[in-house]
Protein backbone atom coordinates (compact mmCIF):
# COMPACT_ATOMS: atom_id res chain seq x y z
CA UNK A 1 0.00 0.00 0.00
CA UNK A 2 1.61 3.35 -0.67
CA UNK A 3 1.38 6.51 1.63
CA UNK A 4 -2.02 8.38 0.08
CA UNK A 5 -4.23 5.15 0.13
CA UNK A 6 -3.18 4.73 4.19
CA UNK A 7 -3.87 8.68 4.17
CA UNK A 8 -6.76 8.36 2.56
CA UNK A 9 -8.19 4.94 5.02
CA UNK A 10 -7.08 7.20 8.14
CA UNK A 11 -9.47 10.08 7.02
CA UNK A 12 -12.09 7.58 6.57
CA UNK A 13 -11.58 6.02 9.57
CA UNK A 14 -11.40 9.52 11.23
CA UNK A 15 -14.29 11.06 9.75
CA UNK A 16 -16.59 7.62 10.66
CA UNK A 17 -15.17 8.27 14.51
CA UNK A 18 -16.12 11.78 14.51
CA UNK A 19 -19.39 11.10 13.05
CA UNK A 20 -20.59 8.71 15.75
CA UNK A 21 -19.16 10.60 18.51
CA UNK A 22 -20.95 13.51 17.30
CA UNK A 23 -24.47 11.33 16.69
CA UNK A 24 -23.67 10.61 20.50
CA UNK A 25 -23.46 13.85 21.52
CA UNK A 26 -26.38 14.85 19.68
CA UNK A 27 -28.39 12.04 21.34
CA UNK A 28 -27.19 12.88 24.84
CA UNK A 29 -28.46 16.37 24.48
CA UNK A 30 -31.70 15.26 23.00
CA UNK A 31 -31.95 13.51 26.42
CA UNK A 32 -30.96 16.23 28.43
CA UNK A 33 -33.49 18.74 26.74
CA UNK A 34 -36.54 16.06 27.28
CA UNK A 35 -35.39 15.86 31.07
CA UNK A 36 -35.09 19.80 31.27
CA UNK A 37 -39.08 19.79 29.82
CA UNK A 38 -40.36 16.57 31.85
CA UNK A 39 -38.96 19.06 35.16
CA UNK A 40 -40.39 21.59 33.95
CA UNK A 41 -43.91 20.29 33.65
CA UNK A 42 -43.12 17.83 36.95
CA UNK A 43 -42.88 21.65 38.26
CA UNK A 44 -45.34 23.12 37.03
CA UNK A 45 -48.11 20.82 37.80
CA UNK A 46 -46.68 20.95 41.45
CA UNK A 47 -47.27 24.21 41.96
CA UNK A 48 -51.13 23.80 40.36
CA UNK A 49 -51.52 21.55 42.66
CA UNK A 50 -50.42 23.51 45.38
CA UNK A 51 -52.73 26.54 44.67
CA UNK A 52 -55.37 24.39 44.33
CA UNK A 53 -55.10 22.77 47.52
CA UNK A 54 -54.93 26.49 49.07
CA UNK A 55 -57.99 27.57 47.31
CA UNK A 56 -59.85 24.87 48.88
CA UNK A 57 -58.93 25.07 51.93
CA UNK A 58 -59.77 28.71 52.04
CA UNK A 59 -62.76 28.01 50.56
CA UNK A 60 -63.75 25.31 53.58
CA UNK A 61 -62.39 28.18 56.09
CA UNK A 62 -64.68 30.68 54.39
CA UNK A 63 -67.56 28.45 54.41
CA UNK A 64 -67.42 27.35 58.19
CA UNK A 65 -66.39 31.16 59.12
CA UNK A 66 -69.72 31.84 57.70
CA UNK A 67 -71.94 28.83 59.11
CA UNK A 68 -70.61 29.88 62.60
CA UNK A 69 -71.36 33.79 62.09
CA UNK A 70 -74.67 33.00 60.67
CA UNK A 71 -75.28 30.48 64.11
CA UNK A 72 -73.71 33.33 66.78
CA UNK A 73 -77.01 36.06 64.72
CA UNK A 74 -79.41 33.16 65.43
CA UNK A 75 -78.86 33.43 69.22
CA UNK A 76 -78.88 30.59 71.26
CA UNK A 77 -81.15 27.53 70.43
CA UNK A 78 -83.85 26.59 72.79
CA UNK A 79 -83.19 23.26 75.12
CA UNK A 80 -85.85 21.68 75.74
Amino acid sequence: MDTKTTVKKAAKRIAIATDAVLVKAGKAAEHRQHDRAVKAALKKTGKVAAIASTTAAIVVAARAAFRARRRRAAGPTPTT
